[in-house]
C-alpha cells in the first residue's frame, strides 16, 4: 500500500509540473509542432495504415492539441488528465480541430469498448504515466486486431538509466516518473501482444553532444554523467 500511495504522490506532482510547465508558456508556445509531429507520424504510418477519414483514431495524453487535431478520422478521440486545464485556455482550445472530442481520463483506464479503433497514438507520453503496464494493456484492449500503435518517446543507455534512478530518490526530474532502455520498452512491447513493424531514432552522440554545448545547468551535468536521452518512434501492431 505504501509504495501504491508513493507511486500516487510521485505522479500526482508530475502533473502539477506539466500543468506549471503549460500555464507559464501560453504566451510563448508556437503549437504548429503538432502539425509537424502529424505530419511526420502520417509518413511513418504510410506503409503499415491508411490513414483515410473512416480510420477510427484515438490518441492518449494529447496534451494542448495533440498530433490528432491534423490526422484523418470519422471518429476521432483524445483524452488527458489535464484535459479541463487545456480546455479552459483560449490559445489552446482554438488550435485544435473542433471534430475531435476531448476526454479528461487517464491512459490507465481508457473510456471505450474493445477493439473500437485502428489507431492509437502515443507521442511523448509514456513516461509521464502512473502505470505503464496498466497504459498498454489499455490501449491494447481498445485496437482491433492488426490495429496499429504509434509510440514517441525517450530512452537511455542502461547507464544513463542506473543515473537517473538515482537522481529520482531527490525527484530530479519531476514531470517524468519513468526511465526506459530500448531493451525495456521492447520487453513491455512483447508482454501485451505488441510487434514492433518500425523503429526510428537518432543515436545518442548527436544529442550528448547538443547537451554537452547547452548553457542550462541541467543539460550540462546531464551531459558531463554521461545520461542522454534520444528520442525514438515505434510502428507497433497488435
Amino acid at each position: 500500500m505504501t509504495d501504491k500511495l508513493e507511486n500516487k504522490k510521485r505522479w500526482d506532482d508530475a502533473q502539477k509540473y506539466e500543468m506549471d510547465w503549460w500555464r507559464n508558456h501560453v504566451d510563448s508556445i508556437d503549437l504548429s509542432f503538432y502539425r509537424d509531429y502529424a505530419e511526420r507520424a502520417a509518413a511513418l504510418l504510410k506503409n503499415h495504415l491508411s490513414l483515410t477519414e473512416n480510420t477510427r483514431v484515438i490518441e492518449a495524453g494529447s496534451g494542448a492539441a495533440g498530433i490528432i487535431s491534423f490526422l484523418p478520422g470519422s471518429q476521432r478521440y483524445a483524452f488527458d488528465p489535464l484535459e479541463r486545464f487545456f480546455s479552459s485556455v483560449r490559445i489552446y482550445a482554438e488550435f485544435r480541430d473542433p471534430g475531435v472530442k476531448y476526454l479528461a481520463a487517464q491512459a490507465e483506464g481508457i473510456p471505450f469498448k474493445s477493439g473500437h479503433f485502428d489507431l492509437a497514438v502515443m507521442d511523448n507520453v509514456l513516461d509521464h504515466c502512473q502505470n505503464i503496464d496498466r497504459v498498454l494493456a489499455e490501449v491494447a484492449l481498445v485496437l482491433r486486431n492488426g490495429g496499429i500503435l504509434y509510440l514517441r518517446t525517450n530512452v537511455f543507455s542502461g547507464w544513463g538509466r542506473i543515473v537517473r534512478i538515482a537522481a529520482e530518490l531527490f525527484w530530479f526530474d519531476k514531470g517524468h516518473p519513468h526511465t526506459f532502455t530500448e531493451a525495456i520498452l521492447q520487453l513491455k512491447f512483447m508482454e501485451h501482444g505488441f510487434n514492433i513493424v518500425k523503429k526510428e531514432g537518432q543515436g545518442f552522440t548527436k544529442n550528448w553532444m547538443s547537451q554537452l554545448r547547452s548553457k542550462k545547468v541541467r543539460q550540462m551535468i546531464a551531459s558531463v554523467l554521461f545520461v542522454t536521452q534520444k528520442p525514438v518512434t515505434y510502428i507497433l501492431k497488435k
